[in-house]
């Protein structure tokens, strides 16, 4: 659901879509806050490092995943 609006040439983002986008994740952000501190921070660590990792490689080679790519930007968010 995410990816649809987001990914949509239709859609502007602005404050409605914004508010779209924020809904989707917001499960997310539940799960999130169930973990204990520590898993919290192992979480964010790993995944700082995946998106890092992606953008990086995204610049030197040409990915053909587009569920890789979605879930980046998801995961930016």
């Amino acid at each position: 659901m995410f990816a649809n609006i987001y990914f949509d040439p239709h859609v502007k983002i602005t404050g409605k879509a914004q508010a779209k986008l924020y809904a989707c994740i917001d499960p997310a952000i539940d799960r999130f806050k169930q973990l204990s501190l520590d898993g919290q921070d192992e979480f964010k660590k790993m995944l700082r490092t995946w998106t890092n990792l992606y953008a990086f490689l995204a610049q030197i080679m040409p990915f053909k995943d587009i569920d890789s790519e979605k879930f980046y930007v998801y995961a930016k968010y």
